[in-house]
């Protein structure tokens, strides 16, 4: 077997971060999809089409994901019975992140995701995350919390390398 030369083979491009996608959903026509920058344009035009028969699978703002049970959504953390409750120091956010925070927030309760906890047991921080288009993501800093748990008996490797990369 004759080893191949790969250098000169095309690369896959990465996908162009000035393309704006494709608004799916014309009520919500802010929400634009990336779709196979690379993809054969008529094949790219045959997705596009796909999505937008479709866009009712989607949730395209947090009203749209509520009516599923919470019975079904919801679950219960087995919590080492031997942890100590935890409660983390709160993080002080900036004026931006912050407001970021409240905005996220009062759009997550107004749909019925979030609730307020009277005495919680664990107390978690956020963290904001600067996206490419200069706006905020929210997440949730679960780090104590995953200590007080079991480890899973499939554990996703690549997941926790990204994690331990931050």
């Amino acid at each position: 077997m004759q080893p191949k030369d790969i250098s000169a083979e095309t690369k896959r491009l990465k996908p162009d971060p000035s393309d704006g996608g494709e608004a799916i959903n014309r009520e919500h026509p802010d929400q634009r999809v990336t779709v196979g920058t690379t993809l054969p344009a008529k094949a790219r035009e045959a997705l596009v089409q796909i999505l937008q028969r479709y866009k009712y699978v989607f949730a395209w703002t947090p009203a749209d994901m509520v009516g599923v049970d919470r019975g079904i959504i919801e679950h219960k953390l087995m919590i080492k019975p031997e942890t100590k409750e935890m409660k983390q120091k709160k993080w002080v956010q900036g004026g931006d992140r912050n407001k970021a925070i409240n905005m996220e927030v009062a759009k997550l309760t107004n749909a019925g995701i979030l609730r307020e906890a009277i005495f919680p047991i664990w107390i978690a921080n956020t963290v904001m995350v600067r996206k490419n288009d200069g706006s905020w993501h929210m997440c949730i800093d679960y780090s104590d919390l995953n200590k007080a748990c079991p480890k899973d008996c499939y554990p996703l490797p690549e997941i926790d390398q990204k994690v331990e990369s931050l």
